[in-house]
């Protein structure tokens, strides 16, 4: 779109595809904000009476 803000292309949210395990499952997770600001996540989510809750989550990446 002309006259638009090129930076607004740079914002996104991803997830991959889990990968099941061991009573469990990990995931990862990926935002963008904008150029060079973002943060991925992977997250252990366990299987439990509940459903599945977040048992681990750790950083993955930064910028």
């Amino acid at each position: 779109m002309p006259g638009s803000d090129p930076r607004q292309s740079l914002k996104w949210v991803a997830f991959q595809k889990p990968v099941c395990g061991g009573g469990g499952a990990s995931v990862l997770t990926e935002i963008m904000h904008g150029p060079l600001a973002g943060i991925g996540y992977e997250c252990r989510l366990i299987s439990g009476f509940a459903g599945r809750t977040v048992g681990e989550r750790k950083t993955s990446w930064v910028s």
